[in-house]
């Protein structure tokens, strides 16, 4: 299970970024672990970086569908926190 919390009303989950390479866009890996370390489950997106005029002061999650619907979330918000089970991803580290 994937462990998230609420930080000024937004969902937030931790999670890994690996960027291969620098440039205005590409693939690169995102990773979450398991609330007790293992497993770690990777899923590879791609990403698409605005001119720096174009960024507003609020950016967008690199946490889109693509990797939510993956995923089943358990929002539980009494207590601010939102838990995930994964259905899949593109590699399982154990």
């Amino acid at each position: 299970m994937i462990v998230g919390r609420f930080e000024n009303g937004r969902p937030v989950v931790a999670g890994h970024v690996v960027v291969p390479r620098l440039g205005w866009h590409g693939s690169l890996a995102v990773s979450f672990q398991d609330e007790g370390g293992r497993p770690i489950y990777r899923y590879r997106i791609t990403v698409r970086i605005g001119e720096p005029e174009d960024v507003s002061d609020v950016l967008p999650s690199l946490l889109g569908q693509d990797v939510l619907r993956r995923w089943r979330m358990i929002h539980e918000p009494d207590i601010g926190r939102l838990e995930f089970y994964v259905k899949s991803s593109d590699d399982v580290i154990e």
